[in-house]
């Protein structure tokens, strides 16, 4: 159906109507004019009397037509006073005759509606459009009931079933006058199913007139991946319930069409998982163009914690498309700490030109080595190459703190302080060693183990740290592989994209010829994996592609539960026949676990003393990726819920959630739970959904006083800085069998309800005299054929 075809009738003054009884008049005094004649027979005029017969059909004729033209214009006179107006669009035909309809209102409050064209919001012009649009079913029936509906709270209607009063009406302005688009991103399939659900509810309701008014941005109302008729299928299903089917109409009133340009940054993060007070951290950022026309000459600006850094200039972007760009940072101080990066854009939806993200920096990254074979000759000592790699000794920080331990020491350490303990050829564990360390990985801290002639006993190893797929160990070790000379041993090849191998040159899979492996163990392959063949390279296994995209910027996955088994991904193997697995990490609970397959010194390979210095990157990507992560989310969106942990032996149970918009909003009180109720376990505090754009400050309070401060940044979703719109045409498709209209909300509401009427009194009055004059002519014309004809005739008796 088109958009502005249909007409509806009404008039000004309708009580004026009655005139139309002046139709009558003409009538009454034609009859009361007609002449009574007494017949008297003369011969000598009855070949009068057969003469006036040819003519007298003539005459009635010319009466009727008379008559016709002043009952015409007695009917015009009486239109005139009452002033007709034709109302045009599809407005009209939803107000035209017909059974009750149930009037249903939903007005769009998404974010994309606080663009501006000028001065004026886009949320302001739909706005006003509800207001001409409620007034216009106000005069079309002041008895007709209403339901206005916020995409944003498609359980809680704005008026719910009140007729349109003069009261109810103002009652209705006041309420949208408080109304602002939302941040939350739109879902209008839930509005829309909520109508229908309250339609199908109320048997007595038969039609229903339902009126969008939106942007239909194409992020919300065609999602990509959509098919179907999307939000709307909850009203095709209602049209199509069989018994209990309803006569449902709609009318889609958009924006215009033109396009709304948006230069938006919609991803900022962290290169590294870890960030270390006084280290350079290397920041991402993407920045999007939705706009037609290519963007130039933008300058990136980056704060932290409000303090400006210097600006970074950002590639000229295509329509369309994005670039990303990458700066380095250097928190001064370690805790919670705010970084901003935004853009100047000259678009009208300046809500996405900055992107907000919040992380947690720490002194130092904290490690733990246990030494299974410590020498009093560090050449000789196992775990002195690696300590030296993570944290050399020198003026300049790695940032990592390291402590080494022996593995007697193990039993009774306590691992909560560190952020990876590393396992160096050490023999099996005992059972407490073993159980501390799974509550450790499982807790969210970060394993690594190297292998060596401790872990000969294979048997005794696996039943330690493997159990049967239930341990720690990513897979089983089968048996201790020597190459014999002269061969100098074999080389490692990567076998996935990941942070650990990003360290392999980008034109080969393999490290350098001088990195060479004599010795490491040989594994048992996962079950549902089948033994490679000679020359095979490894397959990655069903998380490997994932594996492969690892970000280490990225937050921490969900914790798995206690007895989940997660699938172990190779990442790197040896060059030699059997293709063995060298690198191999899996998940546990929330933390990770590596297995290099060799040894950390000398002893099995020459990596640690490879010029390429390969070795050095390897082991502290190793510690980044594994190190813990808590669970500090560096942004949100609006209406996400927010699930946040702390220690029980820190912090009070009792804790703040305090908006940006402070003191406006008041602080909202949180109590956290222990997990699982379990003494001594981490505190969990739900935390209601952010509405605000902007950094919420989550307070805790100390056992010993003070109180910690956690930033949470809310941004825009991403997905809502795109502001296209869908086609006229998709929109028909997606309401294809149902019955609707789409218009534009200047097209009918144009300078309010008055000035869209098209009045007709002028033309009617034209149309009265053209008539009257027309009757004049008529009537002389006629009286002087009949003046004529009668001057021939002999006068009638009786005249």
């Amino acid at each position: 159906m088109s958009g502005a075809a249909l007409l509806a009738m009404g008039f000004v003054n309708p009580a004026l109507l009655g005139g139309l009884a002046l139709v009558a008049v003409p009538i009454l005094i034609h009859l009361l004019s007609r002449r009574r004649y007494r017949r008297v027979d003369w011969a000598a005029t009855r070949w009068l009397l057969e003469a006036e017969r040819e003519t007298r059909r003539r005459v009635r004729l010319e009466q009727w037509l008379l008559l016709a033209a002043r009952c015409v214009a007695m009917a015009l006179l009486a239109l005139l006073v009452a002033r007709p107006f034709l109302q045009p669009g599809a407005l009209a035909a939803l107000l035209g005759g017909g059974a009750v309809a149930e009037r249903i209102v939903i007005l769009d409050d998404s974010a994309s509606l606080s663009h501006r064209r000028g001065a004026t919001e886009d949320f302001a012009r739909l706005r006003d459009g509800v207001r001409r649009l409620l007034g216009w079913l106000g005069r079309e029936s002041a008895s007709a009931r209403v339901t206005v509906y916020l995409a944003s709270q498609p359980q809680r209607p704005l008026i719910a079933d009140q007729p349109l009063s003069l009261p109810v009406v103002q009652e209705i302005d006041r309420r949208l006058e408080e109304v602002r688009p939302t941040t939350t991103p739109a879902r209008p399939r839930d509005v829309i199913a909520a109508v229908a659900d309250s339609l199908a509810a109320r048997p007595s309701i038969h039609r229903a007139d339902i009126f969008v008014l939106s942007d239909f941005q194409r992020t919300d109302w065609l999602p990509q991946g959509s098919a179907g008729r999307g939000p709307f299928e909850p009203l095709a299903a209602l049209a199509q319930s069989g018994e209990r089917a309803r006569d449902v109409r709609a009318v889609l009133i958009r924006l215009d069409s033109a396009p709304r340009p948006n230069v938006a940054v919609t991803q900022v993060d962290f290169e590294r998982p870890h960030r270390v007070a006084g280290l350079p951290s290397v920041v991402r950022a993407t920045i999007a163009n939705f706009g037609p026309q290519r963007v130039e000459s933008l300058d990136a600006r980056v704060e932290i914690d409000g303090a400006g850094l210097p600006p970074v200039p950002v590639p000229p972007i295509e329509p369309g498309a994005q670039v990303a760009i990458s700066l380095e940072v250097t928190f001064p101080d370690a805790g919670y700490r705010e970084l901003s990066l935004g853009v100047r854009g000259a678009d009208g939806f300046p809500i996405d030109d900055a992107r907000r993200i919040t992380t947690r920096v720490q002194d130092a990254v904290s490690v733990l080595i246990v030494n299974g074979a410590p020498s009093a000759d560090p050449q000789m000592d196992e775990a002195h190459l690696l300590r030296s790699a993570l944290a050399p000794p020198g003026p300049f920080s790695s940032g990592n703190r390291v402590e080494v331990i022996d593995p007697r020491e193990l039993d009774g350490a306590a691992l909560d302080p560190y952020d990876c303990v590393i396992l160096c050829n050490v023999p099996p564990p005992s059972d407490g060693a073993v159980q501390a360390l799974e509550r450790f990985v499982r807790a969210g801290g970060g394993l690594i183990v190297f292998l060596g002639h401790e872990a000969a006993d294979v048997e005794a190893f696996n039943e330690a740290l493997f159990r049967r797929g239930a341990g720690l160990l990513p897979l089983a070790l089968e048996r201790e592989v020597v190459i014999p000379p002269p061969s100098s041993g074999v080389g490692l090849i990567r076998s996935a994209l990941h942070p650990l191998t990003t360290v392999f040159p980008a034109d080969a899979e393999g490290l350098s010829e001088y990195v060479r492996f004599r010795r490491f163990m040989a594994v048992v392959p996962a079950p549902s994996e089948s033994a490679p063949q000679p020359g095979d390279r490894p397959r990655p296994t069903e998380s490997a592609a994932a594996a492969a995209s690892v970000d280490p910027g990225d937050p921490p996955p969900a914790a798995a539960p206690a007895d989940a088994k997660q699938t172990a991904v190779v990442l790197a193997h040896y060059s030699d026949d059997a293709a063995t697995p060298a690198i191999i990490e899996r998940g546990f609970g929330s933390g990770r676990v590596v297995l290099f397959t060799s040894t950390a010194d000398l002893d099995w390979n020459d990596w640690a003393r490879a010029a390429d210095g390969s070795y050095v990157v390897t082991m502290l990507e190793s510690v980044q990726y594994a190190g813990r992560r808590d669970d500090h989310v560096p942004s949100l969106t609006p209406g996400a819920p927010i699930t946040l942990t702390a220690s029980a032996d820190r912090f009070e149970t009792r804790a703040v959630l305090r908006s940006p918009a402070r003191p406006v909003d008041p602080d909202v009180a949180v109590v956290g739970r222990a997990e699982d109720g379990a003494v001594g376990a981490p505190l969990r505090f739900e935390l209601p959904a952010p509405s605000r754009l902007g950094t919420y400050q989550f307070a805790l309070t100390g056992r010993e006083g003070g109180e910690t401060i956690r930033p949470l940044a809310v941004n825009l979703d991403p997905a809502e800085s795109d502001l296209r719109s869908v086609a006229a045409s998709e929109l028909s498709a997606a309401l294809s069998g149902i019955p609707h209209e789409l218009m534009a909300i200047d097209e009918s509401f144009d300078g309010g309800a008055d000035d869209s009427r098209r009045e007709m009194w002028r033309t009617i009055l034209l149309v009265v005299i053209a008539l009257l004059m027309g009757e004049q002519w008529m009537a002389w014309w006629f009286g002087r054929a009949e003046a004529a004809g009668a001057a021939k005739l002999p006068p009638r008796i009786g005249s």
